[in-house]
């Protein structure tokens, strides 16, 4: 957690706890955003730090929220499957 003229800014990590998932979800969700190509997530700031660490304000975790349970079973395999190809194929 970051504070910077009075904004919070919290860790990919910190989001993922708050939402009882973990990093890798978000970071799969972020490429079925890329793949789908709209944005329907919150924007990391990634100019806070040096090592370009994602922040995120306390508002993007209600749209996390709602990204989560708005989606259908199975349709973050999209993007799974172009990232690491399909089950049982050689990639």
């Amino acid at each position: 957690m970051k504070v910077i003229d009075g904004t919070t800014f919290y860790t990919i990590t910190e989001i993922a706890k708050e939402l009882g998932v973990s990093i890798a979800t978000i970071r799969n969700w972020e490429d079925y955003e890329k793949e789908v190509g709209y944005e329907c997530l919150p924007q990391p700031r990634r100019d806070l730090d040096r090592k370009q660490t994602r922040y995120y304000t306390h508002d993007a975790v209600a749209k996390f929220q709602e990204f989560r349970d708005g989606i259908e079973y199975g349709s973050i395999a999209v993007a799974s499957r172009k990232k690491w190809g399909q089950r049982g194929k050689q990639i």
